[in-house]
């Protein structure tokens, strides 16, 4: 009722986000399946830092606080201790996730985009995404901006404990040696 109905003149593209999680269950599996085979345009877009990706939402559940808009104010925050083995575990769901959504979506045109890269040059980035979608291209600006303003070693508690016991994963084969760039102290 959203994406499917008359929309302004003006308005070229409409769309929405689906998370990995959501439309699983019995009810509204086949939004998938109907996603994958109707030929619209999917954009893939992930975050290449998991332990930001973790920590942001962390940090969001405890607050309860998903988005942040431009010239709000934000208060620090309290520095949490994070649990390795739930951390490293949603490391490894997140690229499976990753990965099959690749793979479900590669029949069909697929955009890759990370959050990284939309940070780093929003117009470079939101240029290509417009070119994708085939649609004039102007310059687009956000309303949302990022939540977070303090490091990783500020706010997570145990980090230099965390980013031990990541070692100790990577030496034992239980994770992939380049998570440890996740830990860039910033």
């Amino acid at each position: 009722s959203y994406v499917y109905r008359e929309h302004r003149a003006s308005t070229q593209a409409a769309g929405f986000k689906l998370f990995y999680s959501h439309a699983r269950n019995d009810k509204w599996k086949h939004v998938w399946a109907y996603l994958r085979d109707s030929g619209v345009r999917v954009i893939h877009l992930t975050r290449t830092n998991l332990l930001d990706r973790y920590l942001s939402y962390q940090l969001a559940l405890r607050s309860g606080r998903w988005v942040q808009l431009e010239g709000e104010q934000s208060s620090p925050e309290q520095p949490i201790v994070i649990d390795p083995r739930d951390c490293f575990k949603s490391f490894h769901k997140s690229l499976w996730y990753q990965e099959q959504t690749e793979h479900f979506f590669s029949r069909g045109p697929l955009l890759r985009v990370t959050f990284e890269s939309l940070c780093d040059d929003m117009a470079a980035e939101t240029n290509g995404i417009q070119e994708f979608l085939g649609i004039e291209v102007r310059h687009l600006t956000a309303r949302l901006c990022r939540q977070r303003r303090q490091t990783k070693t500020e706010l997570i508690q145990n980090y230099d404990a965390l980013r031990e016991e990541l070692r100790h994963w990577v030496d034992s084969g239980w994770a992939r040696e380049e998570w440890l760039d996740f830990f860039d102290d910033a």
